[in-house]
C-alpha cells in the first residue's frame, strides 16, 4: 500500500484542493508534529513544476496559520488573566457550532481571519450565520486572528464590554 508523508500530502491537497484546504492540513500536520516546517520546505524545493507548490510556498512564507484549538487556548488565557467569565468553547447556539459561548448571558464570540473567511462563500456563511445568531437574540462579539496574537489587550477590552452589554441586556428583560 503506497504511503505518503504529510508534507507530500499538504502539497498534493494544496495542488488539488487549493489554498484554503491546504492551510487548514498544514496547520494540522504541524500543530500535530507529523512534520516540521523544515521538511515541507525541503520537499517544495525537490517539488518544482507540482500544482501545488506555489500554494504551499505562500503558506510557509506567511508564518502560522490560524489554528482553532491554539485560537480557543490563547483566549481563555487571556479571559483568566483579566479575570473575566470563561466561555464553553464549541458550543452550540441557535443550531450553530460557535467558537465561544456565554449561555447564561446570550453573547457568542466568533474567531475571524481573512484566511478562513476571506472568500465568498465564507463571507456568505460568516454573515448568514451572524444574522441568524443575532435574530435568536444573540449578541455577537468578532474575535481576530491577528489581536490574539498581536493585540491581545483589544480583544479583551471587546470581549469585557460585550459581556457588560450582554449582562445589562439579560437584567432588563429578566
Amino acid at each position: 500500500m503506497p504511503v505518503t508523508s504529510a508534507a507530500r500530502t499538504v502539497l498534493d491537497v494544496a495542488g488539488a484542493d487549493g489554498r484554503r484546504a491546504a492551510e487548514r492540513m498544514l496547520a494540522e500536520v504541524l500543530r500535530s508534529r507529523l512534520t516540521t516546517e523544515h521538511d515541507v520546505r525541503s520537499l517544495v524545493s525537490r517539488s518544482r513544476g507540482h500544482h501545488g507548490v506555489g500554494v504551499v510556498t505562500a503558506l510557509i512564507d506567511a508564518g502560522p496559520a490560524f489554528d482553532r484549538s491554539l485560537a480557543e487556548r490563547l483566549l481563555l488565557e487571556l479571559l483568566r488573566r483579566a479575570g473575566l467569565p470563561e466561555p464553553r468553547t464549541n458550543a452550540r447556539a441557535a443550531g450553530f457550532e460557535v467558537d465561544a459561548l456565554w449561555a447564561d448571558v446570550g453573547l457568542v464570540a466568533e474567531f475571524d481571519s481573512f484566511t478562513f473567511h476571506g472568500d465568498v462563500l465564507a463571507f456568505r456563511t460568516d454573515r448568514r450565520k451572524l444574522a441568524r445568531l443575532q435574530a435568536a437574540g444573540f449578541g455577537v462579539v468578532p474575535v481576530l486572528w491577528v489581536d490574539l496574537q498581536d493585540a491581545p489587550e483589544i480583544v479583551v477590552a471587546n470581549v469585557a464590554s460585550a459581556l457588560a452589554v450582554a449582562r445589562e441586556r439579560t437584567r432588563r428583560n429578566g
